[in-house]
This record gives C-alpha cells, structure tokens and sequence, in this order.
C-alpha cells in the first residue's frame, strides 16, 4: 500500500506539474513603454495613475522604480552637463566681450591720436592746432594788408604833396 501510495503521491504532482503548464499564469507584466520612451514627467504620471496607494504607501514595482530612478539620474546629469556646457559657453563669450572691449579702447585711443594728429601741424618742431595756426596766419595777412594800406596811403600822401610842390615850385624852377 506504501507503493500505491508513492504512485498516486507521484501521480498528483505529475498532474499539477502539467497542468500549471498549461495554465497562463499572470505575474509581471514587461516594462511599460513609457518607461522607455516618455519624458520624466510622463513616466512620473504613469506611475501616478497605476500605482495604489495604502496606508499613505504608493506600491511600485521594483523594476519600475528603478528604470524611473536610472532615468531620473540621467535626466540629472544631462541637465548638470547643459548647465556646464552653458557655464562654459558664458564663460568664453565674456572672455570675448572683455577681448572685444579691449580692442575697443585701442581702437578710441588710436582714433583719438588720428584726430588728434589730423588737427595739428608740425612748426619748428612743435605741435600747433590749426585753429590757432589759422588765427596766427590770418592776423599776419590783416597786418600785412593794414601795413600796405597804411604805406599805400602815405606813398599816396607824399605824391600829393610833391605834385603840390612841383606845381608851387614849377614858376620858380622855369624862370630860373
């Protein structure tokens, strides 16, 4: 009867075996494609919406978690790599405004000296404005024509006077 026993003990479990093969059993299910594919904040309203909450508990699977933890830390690290690469950026364009701003204040100094030099004049070694160049030159032109006036006038005067001369003097030069 022992025997008889074993078989059927045998027997039962063979039948289970069989027949938990045939059964679909349901456990976890794949990955959700969400998890894969979707923005964090797709994924975090997924699990929002699937997920039950008990005694203030959210119950999420544990692959689940950790892809949404792995794609939150690389969603982290992408942002801190902008950030460095914009820091970065930030960085190298206020080296080129500084560069640029540089080169500006020569380029006003030099314009400065252009200018600078375009109003003067080089006289025995000396700087002079032109402003004052052409006051010093006008002053000696309206002496000069003040002075030729003024000599004008007087050669006029003496003419004059030794016209007079003569003709006072021409009687007496003729008797004689």
């Amino acid at each position: 009867m022992k025997n008889s026993a074993v078989t059927r003990l045998y027997l039962a479990i063979l039948i289970i075996i069989i027949i938990s093969g045939f059964i679909t059993t349901k456990g976890q299910t794949s990955m959700p494609a969400v998890m894969n594919t979707g923005l964090l904040e797709e994924q975090m309203k997924y699990i929002n919406d699937r997920t039950r909450i008990y005694e203030n508990y959210r119950a999420i699977r544990e692959d689940i978690f950790q892809k949404m933890k792995k794609n939150a830390l690389d969603s982290l690290n992408k942002a801190k790599q902008g950030i460095t690469d914009l820091s970065n950026e930030v960085t190298g364009l206020n080296e080129e405004i500084t560069n640029l701003n540089n080169q500006l204040k020569t380029k006003n100094s030099e314009l400065g000296d252009a200018v600078s030099n375009r109003d003067t004049l080089m006289i025995f070694s000396s700087r002079i404005s032109k402003k004052t160049y052409n006051k010093i030159l006008w002053s000696i032109i309206i002496g000069l024509v003040a002075i030729t006036v003024f000599t004008l006038l007087l050669y006029k005067r003496s003419h004059i006077v030794t016209r007079n001369a003569i003709h006072i003097l021409s009687p007496i030069v003729t008797t004689l």
